[in-house]
């Protein structure tokens, strides 16, 4: 029974590790895109509220621009989730190993 925990280790180890780099460059791009789509965001709100506020938009017109926004805001949490399922992937992986 011990001999196969040892082949099964050595049999995940390159999947471990893919799923490690994986998760890293998920990482990566999760911080740089967090960082591009919440600058983009804040630039889509301000000229929303300086459009209504300047009177050039309606309030629905600013509501949309305020949504999209939004959208462009929460878009980084998708590639933070990615980074969640290869964790736990990863972890299950190992602790059924073990």
């Amino acid at each position: 029974m011990r001999i196969w925990k040892y082949i099964l280790k050595i049999i995940f180890l390159p999947v471990l590790a893919l799923l490690m780099l994986i998760g890293l460059f998920a990482e990566y791009v999760a911080g740089i895109a967090r960082m591009l789509f919440r600058m983009l965001a804040y630039i889509i709100f301000m000229v929303a509220i300086l459009s209504m506020g300047f009177g050039l938009e309606s309030i629905d017109e600013c509501i949309y621009i305020v949504s999209v926004g939004f959208v462009f805001y929460l878009l980084p949490c998708f590639i933070e989730g990615v980074v969640i399922v290869t964790v736990v992937i990863r972890e299950w992986i190992h602790l059924s190993i073990d």
